[in-house]
């Protein structure tokens, strides 16, 4: 399983906690990821990935994810999304493709 996780940052929107975002090579190892550290899958967002909060990063890090800078970590999210159309489509994912 290739996870990728950017550096957790302060969201003002969200209130009080800081989150990082976590991507994969493929839908299946991302929902993999999202069940083990029980999380849901952000589906709302063209680039498919997990929030994860400062508390939760070590435990993705302990699923082997790499660490990576956001803006890597968007590019392997924009690449996940335009490989897997019709399995997003097909499983019921509402994310909306630009690519």
């Amino acid at each position: 399983m290739k996870l990728y996780l950017d550096e957790p940052r302060f969201r003002r929107a969200r209130g009080r906690k800081s989150y990082a975002h976590l991507t994969a090579n493929s839908m299946l190892e991302l929902e993999e990821a999202a069940e083990r550290l029980g999380l849901r899958l952000q589906q709302k967002t063209t680039r498919p990935h997990l929030d994860v909060p400062v508390e939760r990063v070590a435990e993705a890090e302990a699923l082997g994810a790499s660490r990576v800078s956001s803006r890597r970590l968007a590019e392997f999210a924009r690449e996940l999304a335009a490989r897997w159309p019709e399995e997003r489509r097909s499983r019921g994912y509402k994310w909306c493709s630009r690519a």
